[in-house]
């Protein structure tokens, strides 16, 4: 287990020690990191960190877990010893997981996908000062998935199913670019 700011600084190939908020790649990485783990909770917080209201950046992560959500961000790239541990854990799971579970995960990793350049676009919107539409962001998801090759169950994804299925009623938050003082 490992404060979940370590994880991210690791998944940078940076010094956990040495990694400062400052440092741009890393501010964004920790930003979608923290509003995953609290929106969907995918990564698996210690039962006393939310009994002593922890703030999210420093609650524990089991680094296996991490390092399998980590690696499955499109433009995330993962140094190699942690690319290995999350190619162990995806391993472990898949040769675990019965036809119906291994259905579901393709599932939810395709509009997990999308929601991860969702937040990317969005973000970068934010930085430029712009104010996107959710059917803008649901376009421009659409040709990036298309460019990444991240396809749906039944194929290619459009703007509309990306919205319905990934961004809309409530399955998504626009992320909050942090303001410095």
């Amino acid at each position: 287990m490992m404060p979940l700011r370590d994880a991210v600084a690791l998944s940078l190939d940076f010094e956990p020690s040495t990694v400062t908020v400052e440092h741009g790649e890393f501010a964004d990485r920790l930003k979608i990191a923290v509003a995953h783990f609290r929106s969907q909770r995918i990564l698996k917080l210690n039962m006393q960190s939310r009994a002593l209201s922890i703030p999210p950046a420093l609650s524990p992560v089991w680094l296996p877990h991490f390092a399998a959500w980590a690696k499955a961000r499109p433009r995330w790239k993962l140094p190699a010893p942690l690319a290995g541990l999350a190619q162990a854990k995806l391993s472990a799971a898949a040769k675990s997981a019965s036809p119906g579970q291994r259905r579901a995960a393709q599932v939810k990793s395709w509009q997990h996908a999308v929601r991860v350049l969702a937040d990317e676009i969005c973000l970068k919107d934010q930085r430029a000062g712009l104010d996107s539409t959710i059917q803008d962001i649901a376009r421009r998801v659409a040709i990036a998935a298309a460019k990444q090759s991240i396809r749906g169950p039944r194929g290619e994804l459009t703007p509309q199913n990306i919205q319905r299925a990934a961004l809309q009623g409530g399955k998504w938050k626009r992320p909050a670019l942090k303001k410095r003082s």
